[in-house]
């Protein structure tokens, strides 16, 4: 068991809009963050099943910079293109515990590109719709065994109903690993797939109103008005799609 003790970055960004032509486009950096970890760590000494010897430890790991690239375009009424292009510098990437037989526990070799495209329409005051087609391209070689996924291609669909300050957004999503295999060379992927679905709710108070148009500015320029979370190898969301 390990703790994580909080790490600084940052996040450096650039936007342009031009709202009476649905135009937006944001350039963003967030920082590396440099974490340790600290815990026990332990090897099991004599017979297989025997208790491990536990020791306190600490180690660090550094998890990546990435470079975004966001823009929305509208193409007709009540409808806007949106896409995303991310580079996620996992190159180098790796989880290295001490007392680990093997050396590093988790290692990536190649940083991670991310590419997103959809449409989304408003059908009423209340209703909106949207479509994401999402991939990433392999890197090649092997993967990490606790990790197992070297390119993917996901397709998202969504909605969202608002009535007043109160949202209801769902989104589905079907994802398409490509065939990879492990680190050990000995254990093949193929056709790997992941449905997953989301559901989110919020209600805007009051006391909260000025928070809110903050937080509803900020998606808006990047071209998505709620996140739907999944992770493929690259960190980011399968499906953005509201």
């Amino acid at each position: 068991m390990a703790t994580a003790i909080k790490g600084l970055g940052y996040v450096l960004g650039l936007a342009y809009s031009r709202p009476e032509f649905g135009t937006r486009l944001a350039l963003s950096y967030t920082s590396p963050i440099d974490l340790t970890f600290s815990g026990q760590e332990g090897r099991v000494l004599g017979a297989a099943g025997a208790t491990p010897a536990l020791s306190d430890t600490r180690f660090g790991v550094e998890m990546p910079a990435t470079l975004s690239l966001d823009f929305q375009q509208g193409i007709a009424t009540n409808t806007a293109l949106f896409g995303r292009i991310q580079q996620s510098r996992w190159g180098g990437f790796e989880i290295r515990p001490n007392l680990y037989p093997a050396g590093a526990l988790v290692t990536y070799g190649d940083d991670v590109m991310r590419y997103d495209l959809g449409v989304k329409h408003r059908l009423s005051a209340e209703w909106g719709i949207s479509a994401l087609y999402s991939q990433e391209p392999q890197t090649g070689g092997l993967s990490s065994n606790l990790a197992p996924v070297d390119g993917l291609r996901a397709f998202t669909l969504g909605a969202e109903y608002t009535r007043g300050n109160a949202a209801i957004g769902f989104a589905l999503s079907e994802v398409r690993f490509d065939d990879t295999t492990t680190g050990l060379g000995t254990t093949p992927f193929r056709g790997s797939t992941e449905t997953g679905q989301g559901l989110s709710r919020s209600v805007s108070a009051i006391a909260f109103k000025a928070a809110r148009k903050i937080a509803i500015g900020i998606w808006q320029v990047f071209g998505i008005d709620l996140p739907k979370q999944g992770f493929g190898k690259g960190g980011r969301p399968y499906g953005n799609a509201l």
